[in-house]
């Protein structure tokens, strides 16, 4: 699986909805303005941005981007989702 990044500069509900509704258990949701998102084949940046509604038309401005390797410190949780979808 692949691991994207998708940051909302502002708060955006309807951007969650959708990323939840497109994506499920894929998908994980850090803070109010950032998720990560785990697809099964290599998409397109720009195809996940879609399907999170970050667009002109809808509003939600942001940035998406694939992981390629990531350290830090943060929730248990987050380090346990990561892993079982970074396979």
């Amino acid at each position: 699986m692949t691991i994207y990044a998708v940051f909302i500069n502002e708060p955006n509900p309807e951007a969650w909805r959708r990323i939840e509704e497109f994506w499920g258990r894929r998908s994980y949701f850090l803070t109010d303005n950032m998720a990560f998102v785990a697809t099964k084949a290599p998409a397109l940046t720009e195809e996940i941005a879609e399907h999170a509604g970050v667009n002109a038309e809808t509003g939600a401005s942001g940035v998406v981007t694939e992981i390629a390797a990531y350290h830090g410190y943060n929730k248990p949780a987050l380090w346990e989702w990561m892993s079982k979808h970074d396979e």
